[in-house]
């Protein structure tokens, strides 16, 4: 019992299966009955009376705050009455929330069932506002029979009954209600449309739609309604045929808005019995379309009497009648009358028309006719009792378009091939509505079988002038032309019912002429190609381009083209045949033709190679003649570089340029490059020669070279190398552009050398001093070191010039000699720089002219007799002396060894003369013993030999000499 007891909780109270659990619990505790003495069941029923208790004060308590806020929800309703639809269902939606959280609860059931009740009152006491319109009354009716339900579940808690329910009371209201409005609103549409204020009823019965669901069952209101509406009828269609007629659209359009409006009004009235005629919109459709088909058959019927009758406007009225024919005459079959009356004059003047009507617009008649046609069918009924109209009007176009085709093609020459595709096609579609008659379709067999011959006579000439514009027009032609006789053969073949193979067409002509074609070139490879005939590449280009057009467009298993490549095996060999032989004489200019050619036929045997086998495949004629070309460039190259005139600079540079050209292909063979290298290294002499000429075009000439042929070395390291590998810079350029600025300088130096106002030494050392650093590229060339030495030699005679004009005055050429000297020593520094050049020195002829006026100064001196001037002498030595190393003439084989042999004579002889004149002066001295006179003459004998100059083995012994000649006279 303790176990049982303890499981009754309120948490098992509140379960929904609560009530099988309790079966079984009270099973249990009869059981227990028979053994105890107190009875158990009693304890189990007391437990479960008490958690139910509990249960029950716990959803009193949780429903406590929703029955506040339910009191302030009423209480808002009773102060504002606008809001009792709203409020009314929160309000019963709190009831409906308080009961869920105290169900069991008969005490929180009373309050919410007066709350209810306290509800209904004010439902009936604020009905003014809910039944002001349909949508709230109907709101509020839902609510009120939400509160209904709400009440039930109430009074089965309470074990209560309801006796006046909420719904039944609302619908009374509202049926109430919809009575008199329904009674207020069909007298005012009646008043209205009394007044024939449509618009005003209108929105009467508008006003009544939402009440009818209330009405609906009132057969009375019903009939009152059905005669309204009626009325709305009459007055709307009269109304819109009174602004048709007139024209009105605007009415109209409004009438027909109305229309659409009315109709739905009416279909909301649910419950009227159908109407006797279709809908208002259904009506006034009708009535529209029966004046409109009156109108346009009155157009029709116009226009038919005009002198220019216009086809798209009777189309466009034949198709404006499609739409709205069937609807009028199932209505009204007096119409089928009028439009045959209509049809039989368009019609009519049709076939007048197209029989005297040009071609140019018997086109437009046969597309009218067709129109008409596809209109008419759709106007039906009535049948049109003539038969269909476009294929007689089309056998009339046929007869016209085919005189034009005949015309046309009776022209020798400026046929008008649009024109005639145009005619032709014209005919023959015109003719493929029912076949035409037997003559019209002669006529357009011949025409045909007579555009194909003329076609395919000038298509062999298109093809063998090359002109592929002209071809492709006329495959073009021939297209549409097959298209144009294809459609003609479908229709006879449809005509006879049976199948039937499509002649030969113009395409198949023309690719007949192809392969005529294809045989005529070919026989004429064949016979260029025999060992007997000279190559002429020329012809065969024009064959094989001949032939590459016709190609691709042979007809399948062809023998031809097998022909052809058995008839070009010999080409190859006979081409490279050729390179080799302008390889071989250096005929680059043959070899560029034979080059170029060999690209021409690359691209014109491409086509043919593309079938052969990889086995077969060589390599192309360019590649293989590219290596030739490239030899015969350099030899041409070559032999222009050693002419016997001297380089042809200007054929030096085609062909360095072609051979750079060349070597930027990538088909170029390798080795070719190094022969390329080898020429080019072989340049650098000859330019410099040319560079270092007197000639300022020849070095123009040769730098322009130099440019092109290190284009040409890097062309031809860059195949070499490895890819990369870091190509060599252009060597020859900077080489000549320093051996021009050498040539420069010494036109410079021969400028000052030839100026006519003298030349200035100083300037001309200078000059050579600058070419120092530019000579050594240069110095080992010969045309450098003639210019060098010509240019020495001239210097060397202008200072001799110079210093003959300045003996006699010491300090010009004591200068001369100092620039003699100085350009000495630059000139030896570019002698280092030039093997193998000698030059001559440029102070030692200065020297000898000094040499030789010093020693006339010292001869006029001796040669007086009396009054000897002793220190001109001695000035005169001194000079000598200065000059004496430098005079030359070492060499007896030199030009200056007699003129320094004479000087050396000379000076012996005046050295003789001063012995003499000195030792008679010291006789005199001793004998007068003069010894100021001694002493005089042996200081001068002592400054005699010390200025003495030496040579090898002699010496001055003036002063021994006198000394001796004194001290004899003293011992005397």
């Amino acid at each position: 019992l303790d176990n049982v007891e303890a499981r009754i909780t309120k948490e098992l109270i509140q379960r929904c299966d609560f009530e099988r659990i309790k079966d079984q619990i009270m099973r249990i505790t009869k059981d227990l009955d028979a053994v105890r003495a107190t009875p158990a069941t009693t304890v189990i029923e007391s437990c479960i009376d008490k958690a139910r208790a509990t249960v029950t004060v716990e959803q009193e308590q949780r429903a406590k705050e929703v029955l506040l806020e339910l009191k302030e929800v009423m209480d808002c309703i009773s102060r504002e009455p606008a809001k009792l639809v709203p409020q009314a269902g929160q309000a019963l939606h709190l009831i409906e929330k308080a009961q869920a959280e105290a169900p069991d609860s008969k005490k929180v059931a009373d309050l919410l069932l007066k709350c209810l009740a306290d509800l209904s009152r004010l439902f009936l006491k604020l009905k003014a506002a809910w039944l002001a319109d349909a949508d709230t009354a109907r709101a509020l009716k839902e609510v009120a029979q939400r509160g209904d339900d709400t009440a039930s579940k109430l009074l089965l808690v309470t074990g209560g009954t309801c006796d006046r329910p909420m719904a039944p009371l609302v619908q009374h209201e509202i049926d109430f209600r919809a009575e008199q409005l329904s009674t207020s609103l069909i007298s005012t549409a009646e008043r209205e449309l009394g007044s024939n204020n449509i618009g005003g009823a209108f929105d009467a019965m508008d006003a009544l739609r939402p009440w009818w669901t209330y009405l609906k069952d009132v057969e009375a209101t019903s009939l009152q309604v059905v005669s309204i509406f009626c009325k709305f009828h009459s007055c709307a269609a009269q109304e819109f045929s009174e602004a048709t007629e007139e024209g009105d659209k605007d009415t109209a359009e409004a009438v027909r808005e109305f229309a659409g409006k009315f109709d739905t009004l009416r279909s909301s009235f649910e419950g009227l019995p159908p109407a006797e005629s279709s809908g208002l919109v259904a009506v006034l459709h009708l009535q529209e379309a029966k004046t409109s088909v009156d109108k346009e058959l009155a157009f029709l019927d116009a226009e038919v009497e005009k002198a220019g009758l216009s086809l798209a406007k009777v189309v466009q009225a034949l198709e404006a009648l499609v739409p709205i024919w069937q609807t009028v005459y199932s209505a009204d079959e007096t119409y089928g009358m009028k439009l045959l009356k209509t049809c039989g004059g368009l019609e009519a003047w049709a076939e007048k028309t197209a029989a005297a009507c040009p071609t140019s617009k018997v086109n437009g008649l046969v597309k009218f006719a067709e129109a008409y046609d596809d209109r008419r069918l759709r106007l039906s009924p009535p049948e049109p009792s003539t038969g269909q109209l476009q294929p007689r009007i089309a056998e009339m176009a046929a007869d016209a378009h085919l005189t034009a085709v005949e015309e046309e093609l009776s022209k020798a020459k400026g046929m008008n091939s649009k024109a005639l595709l145009a005619s032709l096609a014209a005919a023959s579609e015109a003719l493929q509505a029912d076949g035409g008659s037997e003559a019209v379709n002669g006529r357009l067999s011949s025409a045909m079988d007579a555009i194909m011959d003329r076609l395919a006579k000038t298509f062999n000439q298109t093809v063998k002038a090359r002109d592929s514009q002209k071809e492709e027009v006329l495959q073009q032609f021939a297209g549409q032309f097959d298209d144009i006789r294809a459609c003609g053969c479908k229709r006879a073949v449809e005509a006879d019912g049976a199948a039937a193979l499509a002649p030969e067409g113009l395409g198949a002509r023309l690719q007949k002429e192809r392969q005529t074609i294809f045989e005529e070139q070919l026989t004429a490879i064949e016979e260029g190609l025999k060992p007997s005939s000279k190559l002429d590449i020329t012809r065969l280009l024009e064959a094989l381009q001949l032939v590459q057009k016709v190609w691709p467009r042979l007809i399948n298993g062809s023998t031809l083209p097998n022909r052809l490549m058995s008839v070009l095996a010999p080409l190859e060999g006979r081409i490279v045949d050729a390179g080799i032989q302008a390889a071989l004489t250096g005929n680059s200019a043959a070899a560029d033709v034979l080059l170029q050619q060999a690209g021409e036929l690359d691209a014109a045997l491409a086509v043919f190679r593309v079938e052969a086998t990889d086995d077969e495949t060589s390599q192309p004629l360019r590649r293989q003649l590219l290596g030739h070309a490239f030899r015969a460039h350099v030899a041409a190259a070559d032999a222009a570089l050693r002419a016997s005139t001297g380089p042809d600079y200007e054929v030096l540079v085609k062909e360095l340029m072609a051979t750079k050209v060349h070597c930027e292909d990538e088909t170029c063979p390798v080795e070719v490059c190094v022969e390329l290298l080898a020429l080019v290294d072989s340049f650098e002499a000859p330019l410099l020669a040319a560079v270092g000429a007197k000639e300022a075009a020849r070095a123009d000439a040769a730098l322009r070279v130099a440019g092109i042929a290190d284009g040409a070395r890097v062309s031809a390291m860059a195949r070499l190398s490895p890819e990369g590998e870091k190509k060599e810079e252009p060597a020859l350029l900077p080489t000549l552009q320093a051996a021009k600025a050498a040539a420069d300088k010494l036109d410079e130096m021969r400028d000052e050398l030839d100026s006519p106002s003298g030349m200035k030494p100083k300037v001309v050392v200078q000059t050579l001093q600058a070419l120092e650093p530019l000579w050594a590229p240069v110095g080992p060339t010969k045309a450098f070191q003639q210019r060098l030495l010509g240019h020495i030699a001239c210097f060397s005679e202008k200072l001799a010039e110079d210093c003959e004009r300045a003996l006699g005055a010491e300090p010009q050429w004591r200068a001369l000699l100092a620039v003699a000297r100085d350009a000495e020593l630059k000139q030896d520094a570019l002698v280092l720089l030039s093997p193998g050049l000698q030059v001559r020195s440029l102070e030692s002829p200065l020297c000898r002219l000094v040499a030789g006026d010093l020693l006339r100064a010292m001869e006029s001196e001796l040669g007086k007799e009396s009054g000897l001037s002793p220190p001109v002498l001695l000035t005169s030595l001194q000079g000598i002396n200065e000059v004496w190393g430098k005079l030359g003439g070492a060499d007896p084989l030199s030009l200056e060894f007699d003129e320094v042999c004479s000087i050396t004579s000379r000076l012996s002889q005046a050295t003789l003369q001063v012995h003499t004149r000195m030792h008679e002066a010291m006789h005199d001295a001793v004998s007068t013993d003069n010894s100021n006179k001694k002493t005089a003459l042996l200081g001068f004998a002592q400054k005699w030999d010390a200025t003495y100059p030496k040579r090898e083995g002699i010496e001055s012994t003036l002063l021994a000499s006198l000394e001796g000649a004194s001290e004899k006279k003293t011992d005397l």
